[in-house]
């Protein structure tokens, strides 16, 4: 194995077990447990897609579409980088757009910011979580957090 091969391996192994602990850290369970009647009151509804990546943006953007449709007066706001910004800026579905870089004090400002928006749902697209996001997360402090593929 030679040296680059050996630093991506190890970086890898690194990023896992940072999000290992800070899943441990900082992923508690909300005290209200979400059932069906209670997306009857969910009036704001924030969207993770921090991972910047353009074509799961274009895919994204169905949700909106279609959660709109179905609760015309849902606030729909999504968190993104910069690139996949511009698929979504005139995008009727979606009320407001939050702007995500890999920097904690960056992160920091952003998590309590949202957390006084008082977000009812969080939707964690990103695929494999990482210590930023948990913290995040954990900052926003909203009623219910739903992620895909994960525990």
């Amino acid at each position: 194995m030679d040296l680059r091969a050996y630093n991506r391996k190890m970086n890898l192994w690194m990023r896992a077990k940072k999000a290992q602990i800070a899943k441990f850290l900082l992923d508690r369970k909300s005290p209200e447990h979400y059932s069906p009647s209670a997306f009857k009151t969910i009036k704001k509804v924030l969207f993770l897609r921090y991972d910047d990546k353009l074509g799961d943006m274009i895919v994204s953007t169905v949700s909106f579409h279609n959660l709109k449709a179905l609760y015309p007066k849902i606030h729909i706001a999504v968190i993104t980088g910069k690139r996949a910004r511009t698929l979504i800026e005139n995008n009727k579905d979606v009320d407001q757009i939050f702007n995500y870089t890999r920097d904690w004090v960056k992160i920091l400002i952003l998590g309590l910011r949202l957390r006084m928006k008082k977000y009812d749902l969080v939707i964690d697209i990103d695929k494999k979580p990482t210590a930023q996001s948990f913290f995040l997360l954990r900052l926003i402090k909203a009623r219910f957090t739903f992620g895909f593929n994960k525990a």
